[in-house]
C-alpha cells in the first residue's frame, strides 16, 4: 500500500496521475503532490500537519517563506478531501471539513 501511495504522488508530481480534470494552480498541484509524497513516505495510519506540506513545498520552491504556501496547501487539502483521497483528524477525532487546527491522513482503504 505504501508503494502505491508513493506512485500517486510521483506521478501527479510529473502530470501522469491521471486523476480527472484539475482545476487549481500549479501551485496548488505541487502541494497536493506534496501532501500525497508526504503520506505515502508515513506508516499507515499517521498523519502529517499542514504545516509541514507547506514546509517542504517552500523549500522545493527554492526556499520561499512556508507560511506563503499555506493557502495552496489547504486549497489541495480540500480538493483531495472532496475526492476522497485524504481524511482530515484533530486529537484522534474524525473532521468532514478542514476548519481549525487539523491534521492530514490517508482515506480509508474502500
Amino acid at each position: 500500500m505504501e508503494h502505491e501511495w508513493l506512485a500517486v504522488g510521483q506521478a501527479f508530481l510529473i502530470g501522469q496521475a491521471g486523476m480527472g480534470e484539475w482545476s487549481g494552480t500549479d501551485e496548488e498541484a505541487a502541494a497536493r503532490a506534496t501532501v500525497l509524497t508526504l503520506l505515502a513516505r508515513r506508516v499507515e495510519g499517521a498523519t502529517i500537519c499542514p504545516s509541514e506540506a507547506a514546509r517542504a513545498l517552500a523549500e522545493g520552491l527554492g526556499g520561499k517563506d512556508w507560511r506563503d504556501e499555506m493557502a495552496a496547501v489547504h486549497a489541495a487539502v480540500d480538493e483531495l478531501v472532496k475526492e476522497g483521497a485524504v481524511r482530515l483528524s484533530w486529537r484522534g477525532e474524525a473532521r468532514a471539513e478542514r476548519t481549525g487546527a487539523y491534521r492530514i491522513g490517508r482515506a480509508e482503504a474502500r
